[in-house]
């Protein structure tokens, strides 16, 4: 009688053991796949965070420039890839300058005589040369890829905007920038600055 209990108790124990091991081994497993949804879940997430900053950066990274005045019903219009060129050369003092001192100004795009961009995004701008005479402040400068311009206030304007004129059209080269380099740019805004500034200028490039 006295195995027999013996016996019924280490059964009795075993069913425990097998009961809570098995109880172990499903919250071990149910842990397991909390985790794995958390991954999966926190991947997605990831993934779409990627994909809409990658969207974002890509719709801030072209303007189009229209015709608003035509009143033609198919104006014209051109897009622009305005992100920034990673130059050093183009990321200069003379550029953090340029961009302290729009602060206090808006910028207007004149692309060609019918096709201009009021509130141009002006931080995309980077200074390739700076020139001061008595009735003017200009910024030479790349303002898209293979675009230059000069950017130009003029002292006695009450306008608070800055307008960039394209380069191409002021020089009359419509191949003025090819490979989107800083020397082209250096080389463009030197012909830039001779056809608009006469008499005495205070110039200086960025590089």
């Amino acid at each position: 009688m006295k195995k027999i209990k013996i016996i019924l108790s280490i059964l009795a124990l075993s069913l425990i053991f097998v009961a809570c091991s098995d109880k172990k081994q499903k919250e071990t497993q149910q842990e397991t796949v909390n985790e794995t949804v958390k991954e999966s879940v926190k991947e997605t997430m990831t993934e779409t965070q990627k994909e809409t900053e990658n969207n974002a950066v890509k719709s801030e990274d072209n303007i189009v420039v229209e015709d608003k005045e035509s009143g033609s019903d198919n104006p014209k219009s051109k897009e622009i890839n305005v992100k920034q060129s990673e130059a050093k050369e183009l990321n200069s003092d003379l550029t953090a300058e340029m961009q302290n001192f729009l602060k206090d100004y808006s910028v207007t795009l004149i692309e060609s005589d019918d096709l201009n961009y009021n509130q141009f995004p002006k931080e995309n701008l980077q200074a390739i040369a700076k020139y001061e005479t008595k009735d003017s402040i200009g910024y030479v400068v790349r303002y898209g890829e293979n675009k230059i311009g000069n950017a130009v206030y003029y002292k006695e304007s009450t306008t608070g905007v800055f307008v960039v004129f394209n380069g191409e059209n002021i020089l009359g080269d419509n191949n003025l920038i090819k490979n989107d380099s800083p020397e082209e740019y250096k080389e463009a805004a030197k012909k830039i600055i001779a056809s608009q500034v006469s008499g005495e200028a205070d110039i200086k490039y960025a590089y």
